[in-house]
C-alpha cells in the first residue's frame, strides 16, 4: 500500500490541509498512538472506525528471465516453477477454475509483505502473487509479467482506520481524501 500511497501524499499536502500522524507500518499499534492507520485485513478492529479503500488484488507475476523460454499457459504450468509463499495461492487457483497441482514447490523464505515478494520475484527467486494495481509500473516496464488474466480480488481489503469517537476534522478529512483517491484509481 505504501507504493500506492507515497506518490499521492504530496497531493494531500498541496491542498494545505492540517497535518496528521499516519501509520503505514505493519506493526499493530494502540489506537491512541496515531491519527489514521492504514491496514490490510477483513475488518472488525475493535475501537476503530473503518474506511474501506480497495480490495487487495493478486495475480501471479514472474520475472521474464525466470520464465525464459517456458510458457505459463494454464495454472497447472505453475508446477514447473518455485512459488513464493502467499496465503492466497489456493484461493487464486480456485478463482482461476483450477485445482492446485500436487507437485507445487514453494520457496523456503516467506516474504511477509508485497514489497519483499516483488523484489524476490524481480530477482528471479520464484513466481509471486502480487497486486497488479500496486505493481503496474513493473509490468509496464517489462520487469515482471502477469501471464494469467485471473486476478483474485479480496477477501482482504485496505482500510483507513481512525479512533472510534474521534470527531476531529483532520483525520476525517484525510480518510475521505484517501477514499476519493482509491475510488479514482480503480
Amino acid at each position: 500500500m505504501s507504493r500506492w500511497l507515497a506518490p499521492r501524499l504530496s497531493g494531500y499536502a498541496a491542498l494545505g490541509r492540517p497535518s496528521i500522524e499516519l501509520d503505514v507500518s505493519s506493526d499493530v499499534r494502540e489506537p491512541n498512538t496515531f491519527d489514521v492507520a492504514i491496514r490490510t485485513g477483513r475488518g472488525g478492529w475493535a475501537g476503530l472506525v473503518e474506511h474501506p479503500l480497495m480490495p487487495v488484488d493478486v495475480t501471479p507475476m514472474v520475472a521474464p528471465e525466470l520464465l525464459g523460454t517456458s510458457t505459463l499457459s494454464t495454472p497447472e504450468d505453475l508446477a514447473h516453477f518455485e512459488l513464493l509463499p502467499h496465503p492466497d495461492w489456493e484461493h487464486w487457483f480456485s478463482e482461476a477454475k483450477s485445482r492446485p497441482p500436487r507437485d507445487l514447490r514453494f520457496v523456503g523464505v516467506d516474504y511477509q509483505i508485497f514489497e519483499l515478494s516483488a523484489h524476490a520475484a524481480l530477482e528471479g527467486r520464484g513466481v509471486a502473487l502480487l497486486s497488479p494495481a500496486l505493481f503496474r509500473p513493473f509490468l509496464a516496464e517489462g520487469r515482471l509479467v502477469a501471464p494469467f488474466s485471473t486476478v483474485l480480488s479480496g477477501p482482504e481489503w485496505y482500510f483507513a482506520l481512525m479512533r472510534e469517537g474521534d470527531s476531529r476534522p483532520a483525520p476525517r478529512d484525510f480518510c475521505s481524501w484517501l477514499g476519493d483517491q482509491a475510488h479514482n484509481a480503480a
